[in-house]
């Protein structure tokens, strides 16, 4: 999106280096974005892309926007935090609290094709037409089912707090809270956030569920009990390519029945987290963040400071 500064600051000399954020790509998704960056994106004019992980790393290279030696995975550095946090938390006194659990709100599009376009650009519902089956896939009955079962769960199980976590999306925060209470009123132990960081959300729950969303594996790292739906949609083989595979990582509810009786169990165990990390946890972090370690920063700082040091040495033969 910035390839006449990086020009004008490649040309300058100035290096330009860019942090990719996300990289959660399905298989699906790596398809539909293979395509979308040699059609849409153009070439990188920079001199380095720091990624997550490996998956965006060919995607990018597939799409011939990067050459191979441009793009170097790095991990994901937030994560970090969390790794530090969970080797804290496992020498730590537990503290006081009720048993929480936690949801990670989504939408019906979330990991699935689609193109948001500006409001300026005269598109209908700022929603690019993609012209083909994949407008249609949505996750309308699993979007539903999830937001129930969070409210059950709150209606069920009066000791537990129950909160969920929406994007800062004022009509999306809406339509959730509509959801919530089509069948009753708000539970006092059921709470929405919205926007904000959900690190200290995550450290104080006892129980995380979401749906392909990074906020999972930051989870993960932290060491708490994730639970991950397939029910509705997500059991549909046509929408298989669109999920993210969590293994063993983490435990699937295959109802939404199934998906309150996980959360409940695991929301009141109040498991403190171990210091090191499963080997199947370990490896899904690596996978899909690069990050196993909690050294993702280390290695973001060392590739940018790597690339100024080779800069300044070019420009020394240079001058000389």
């Amino acid at each position: 999106a910035e390839r006449e500064l990086q020009a004008v600051l490649e040309e300058s000399g100035t290096p330009f280096i860019a942090l990719h954020k996300e990289n959660l790509k399905s298989e699906g998704r790596s398809a539909f974005f293979t395509d979308i960056y040699r059609t849409r994106r153009g070439c990188f004019a920079g001199r380095r892309i720091l990624v997550y992980n490996a998956v965006e790393r060919e995607v990018q290279i597939a799409a011939e926007v990067a050459a191979p030696e441009t793009v170097t995975v790095t991990g994901m550095p937030r994560l970090d935090r969390m790794h530090t946090w969970r080797r804290a938390a496992a020498s730590a006194a537990a503290p006081e609290r009720r048993p929480c659990a936690l949801f990670f709100s989504f939408t019906e599009k979330t990991g699935l094709p689609f193109l948001p376009r500006k409001k300026l650009a005269g598109v209908a519902g700022n929603i690019e037409v993609l012209g083909d089956g994949r407008d249609t896939l949505a996750w309308n009955e699993l979007t539903r089912l999830f937001h129930d079962a969070a409210a059950a769960l709150a209606r069920r199980a009066p000791d537990i707090d129950v909160v969920i976590k929406s994007k800062a999306d004022r009509r999306a925060l809406d339509a959730l809270r509509r959801h919530v209470t089509a069948h009753g009123d708000m539970p006092a132990n059921l709470s929405i956030i919205s926007g904000g960081d959900p690190m200290t959300l995550i450290a104080g729950a006892d129980a995380v569920t979401g749906f392909i969303s990074t906020a999972l594996f930051e989870a993960l790292a932290a060491g708490k009990p994730v639970v991950s739906p397939r029910f509705a949609e997500a059991a549909d083989p046509v929408m298989a390519d669109y999920l993210i595979d969590m293994a063993a990582a983490v435990d699937y509810a295959d109802t939404p029945e199934a998906l309150v009786e996980a959360m409940a169990v695991h929301a009141r165990a109040r498991a403190k987290p171990s210091a090191e990390l499963t080997a199947d946890r370990a490896a899904l972090l690596e996978r899909w963040t690069g990050n196993a370690d909690g050294g993702a920063g280390r290695r973001v700082a060392h590739a940018v400071l790597a690339t100024v040091a080779a800069t300044r040495k070019a420009a020394g033969k240079a001058a000389s």
